[in-house]
């Protein structure tokens, strides 16, 4: 009897061990990361704004870039303005920008500062503090755009964008056509494709 309950006393914590180790059913599913969701903002002027595109909403670039390049999850928000000077956007347009807390930013300016005399080295200046302010709110990708072709409207900074993004080591798009009709929703998809393409490449 004092054998039997000896072996009882041995067997216990050896069942009782038994019982608490876990089943293996398999490997346990890898958790999927986490993405951060793409806030993209556009900045700039006329060239952003599309006054006078037939339903600009749809066929506008900046709304053709949002649909046609950007994940599902992505927000948009744009806060061009007309006739605005890359002066003029550090002081009304940034603070909106940053409030929205943006991972990608398309700069457009240059017709607005044509109208209103701006000097070339007063658009290298303004347009490099706005690309710093980005880069320090923790921007992700700024992308800085122009049109290069003499009869485009805003196209005498063209040099001076393309500038300015190469020594913030930002991307530089230079965009198609030459804006005689910016109201062509082909125009507005070119430039959406063309922005899209070098986002991907």
């Amino acid at each position: 009897m004092k054998a039997r309950v000896a072996a009882l006393a041995l067997l216990l914590p050896l069942a009782a061990s038994c019982a608490s180790a876990p089943t293996q059913t398999g490997a346990v599913p890898a958790t999927a990361p986490v993405e951060e969701p793409v806030v993209f903002v556009s900045l700039g002027g006329n060239e952003t704004l599309n006054r006078g595109l037939e339903n600009s909403f749809k066929n506008g670039w900046t709304q053709q870039l949002f649909v046609n390049g950007l994940p599902r999850s992505a927000i948009h928000v744009n806060l061009s303005s007309p006739d605005a000077t890359v002066a003029s956007a550090i002081e009304r347009q940034l603070p909106k920008a940053l409030e929205s807390r943006p991972t990608l930013v398309t700069l457009w300016f240059g017709e607005g500062d044509v109208r209103t005399g701006t000097s070339d080295s007063a658009f290298t200046r303004d347009l490099t503090a706005l690309v710093q302010q980005l880069e320090q709110s923790g921007v992700r990708q700024i992308v800085v755009l122009a049109r290069e072709a003499p009869a485009a409207p805003g196209s005498r900074f063209a040099a001076a964008a393309k500038d300015v993004a190469t020594a913030m080591g930002v991307l530089y798009v230079a965009l198609p056509g030459t804006s005689g009709n910016p109201v062509d929703p082909t125009t507005q998809t070119a430039i959406a494709d063309t922005i899209r393409q070098r986002l991907a490449g």
